[in-house]
């Protein structure tokens, strides 16, 4: 059990928030003080450098296609508001 998720696994019920790293604590305390899920994402992702874009980016995609969905071929003005977008760019949202 030399690999990371067995000692995730040897250990997971004696380690304590304070045994480890800044950054684990904070995706622990993330995760509501699950310490196992913070130490599964620094299985996966530790001694690399990971990028995460801005959230905002990365659901761009979903907010278009619930943008189209509502759109009831009148309403831009109305989801221009909700989205906190132009008019124009609802327009280009639902023209695709």
């Amino acid at each position: 059990m030399g690999d990371s998720m067995g000692l995730i696994e040897r250990y997971k019920d004696e380690i304590q928030l304070e045994d480890l790293p800044e950054v684990y604590q904070s995706l622990a305390k993330s995760f509501g003080g699950d310490i196992e899920k913070a130490l599964r994402i620094g299985h996966l992702f530790g001694g690399g450098y990971t990028y995460c874009p801005q959230l905002k980016r990365s659901l761009k995609k979903c907010r278009d296609r619930v943008i189209r969905e509502e759109f009831n071929g009148f309403n831009y003005k109305e989801l221009a508001q909700r989205y906190n977008l132009s008019e124009a760019r609802i327009r280009q949202i639902v023209n695709g």
